[in-house]
């Protein structure tokens, strides 16, 4: 057994009876069995009796004449042999990592332990029987063994959450241009044949103010004024919207309920940023061609 896991007494290599017995009674962070030379239990300390509680296991036999290993068969194989070397050495001995599965019936229960033998003498200094202190790893174990299954469920959920993030990303593009087509093939049209019929110029008004809001909803052209570089204000990238789909400075006036002298600066400011000021290109044209390249 390590030696953080051992009580200072542990490291004693024998022990007299009467110590062997006041130990049972100590209060010890490991287990405690006092066994004689024949395996018969003598005794257990606190800490045996929580691993006992623990586990649910019924309570070993204490009468003088039962074998300990009558009570646990299944550590006979691995243990026994381990005890005997320690009676007849008269020297400690120690198991590490070591794997019981203990058979109840109607439950089957598997620890793992490290445990630590030490002798037991009489007066005479005969080896009368030995002390085995015992530490559970298996709450080490079933920690340990939930967290490797932790780890594997948060890969597990971090790979599908990249395949959702993926997937919404191109649910994302795919929605983006059924909009615009839609907005191109199913709307634009009919308002098209409705400014050709009669209409107050109230409505004409809305008309325009609904063709050029639906014109935003075409990504190619609001992404290329997005990412140009260009750094247009809310108001200018708005103005180009309305002058790309022909409307003239005093209806961009009306619409937007600025002056004609308002939009004209606008004008001046947008080709400016364009790039357009020393160039005869229209405006118009310019946007136009930036919606369909």
């Amino acid at each position: 057994m390590d030696a953080e896991h051992l009580p200072s007494v542990g490291r004693a290599p024998v022990y007299a009876e009467a110590a062997a017995r006041d130990l049972l009674g100590a209060d010890m962070p490991v287990a405690a069995l006092f066994l004689d030379e024949r395996f018969v239990l003598h005794g257990y300390n606190r800490g045996y009796a929580e691993i006992l509680t623990r586990y649910n296991l019924p309570a070993l036999e204490m009468k003088t004449g039962v074998s300990y290993f009558d009570c646990v068969p299944e550590s006979t194989a691995c243990l026994k042999p381990m005890l005997a070397r320690t009676l007849d050495r008269c020297q400690p001995t120690a198991l590490s990592n070591v794997t019981l599965e203990t058979d109840f019936g109607d439950k089957k229960v598997t620890t793992f332990w490290n445990s630590y033998h030490a002798p037991v003498v009489d007066g005479s200094g005969r080896v009368s029987g030995l002390l085995a202190f015992i530490h559970d790893l298996t709450p080490r174990a079933d920690a340990e063994a939930r967290v490797r299954e932790l780890e594997v469920e948060v890969a597990e959920l971090k790979s599908a959450l990249r395949t959702v993030m993926a997937l919404k990303t191109e649910d994302k593009g795919l929605l983006e241009t059924r909009l615009a087509a839609n907005v191109t093939q199913l709307v634009l049209p009919p308002l098209e044949d409705l400014k050709a019929t009669s209409l107050t110029p109230r409505q004409r008004a809305l008309l325009r103010v609904a063709e050029s809001g639906l014109e935003e909803f075409t990504p190619s052209f609001s992404d290329a004024l997005a990412t140009s570089g260009w750094n247009l204000t809310p108001r200018e990238t708005r103005i180009a919207h309305l002058i790309k789909s022909g409307k003239g400075t005093k209806e961009i006036a009306e619409l937007l309920c600025i002056s004609t002298g308002s939009v004209n600066t606008h004008r001046h400011h947008l080709r400016k940023k364009l790039g357009l000021t020393r160039q005869p290109t229209s405006l118009r044209s310019f946007l136009q061609e930036l919606s369909h390249g």
